[in-house]
Formats: C-alpha cells, structure tokens, sequence
C-alpha cells in the first residue's frame, strides 16, 4: 500500500489526517502533564516530541484556545476550587494547603 492510500483511506475512516490525530494526541499528553506535573513548560513541549517550543506553543492554543501557561493556570484555579469546596463539606478546609500551587 502506498503512503497516498493510506493517508486518503485514513482522513475518509476518521474525518481527519493523520497529523492531526498526531498533534491532537501530543496536545492531550501535554494537557495531562500541564495539570499533573511541575514540569516546566518547555519540558511539557518536549515530552510528547514537538519538534520546539513555538511549534508546541502554537498547536497547543489551537487546540485548546489557551496557551500552555494560561491552561496549567486554569487548571490549577479549578482544582483548588474544587478541593475547597470538598474540604468545606467535611469541614476541614485548609485553604494555604490547597492553595499553595495557585498564582493569581
């Protein structure tokens, strides 16, 4: 089978090319290590392979809308949220704890 064939037979099987299911899945790999990791970003950027930190810049806020520093930050904003609001349900909020990650 030829690269042409394969290519075609893939974007008519799942509606999109190949590189875009590529980048779509190092977005999502780096979106995990954003939210779950103290990596810094150009590490984040290099994990998944993207070839530098502006091409990983740029997919990333095209996949997601949001560049890879503005993400971790919202991600972490949201957490915290969340812990909060499950500590204050079992009335042991310790905010500087849940916190202490969170930049506003």
């Amino acid at each position: 089978m030829s690269r042409p064939y394969l290519s075609a037979r893939f974007i008519r099987e799942t509606g999109i090319s190949v590189t875009e299911c590529l980048l779509r899945e190092k977005t999502e790999e780096a979106k995990k290590l954003l939210e779950y990791t103290d990596k810094p970003i150009l590490a984040v950027g290099e994990y998944p392979g993207f070839s530098s930190q502006s091409h990983f810049t740029r997919v990333f806020k095209k996949m997601t809308g949001l560049s890879p520093g503005e993400y971790r930050k919202n991600r972490m904003q949201r957490c915290c949220f969340r812990r909060i609001k499950t500590a204050a349900r079992h009335e042991k909020p310790d905010v500087a704890l849940l916190c202490r990650r969170v930049v506003f």
